[in-house]
């Protein structure tokens, strides 16, 4: 398990963490996609309506959905983000709280260069 740990870091690491901010900061209800009608299903979907209905511009489930993906980015960045001091500069904190169904957090820091193992 530790190598696949060390593996992970490393594949991890060459991973943009420009990539990974577009991510936090998504907003599904302003995504497009390549056929306008699978957006509108999506959100529909999201919404509890009927898939041809017109959009609605915001809905709780909406905001629920962005705050779950969004956590899900901060998880994926934070080891990256600690290695670049950026943790705070990307509100991985204050993204990971909002992510209120989130139940358990498991973040693996092994062989980073910003902990003393001392």
């Amino acid at each position: 398990a530790e190598c696949a740990n060390v593996f992970k870091a490393e594949r991890e690491r060459s991973f943009p963490l420009t990539v990974m901010e577009a991510g936090l900061g998504l907003q599904l209800e302003k995504a497009t996609a390549t056929v306008d009608e699978d957006r509108k299903h999506i959100l529909n979907c999201l919404a509890c309506r009927a898939l041809d209905s017109s959009v609605l511009p915001t809905h709780k489930n909406y905001t629920e959905v962005n705050q779950r993906l969004r956590g899900i980015f901060a998880v994926a960045a934070w080891r990256q983000a600690v290695e670049q001091d950026a943790v705070e500069s990307l509100a991985l904190p204050a993204l990971l709280a909002a992510d209120t169904a989130r139940v358990s957090l498991c973040l693996d820091f092994h062989g980073s260069t910003r902990f003393d193992p001392a």
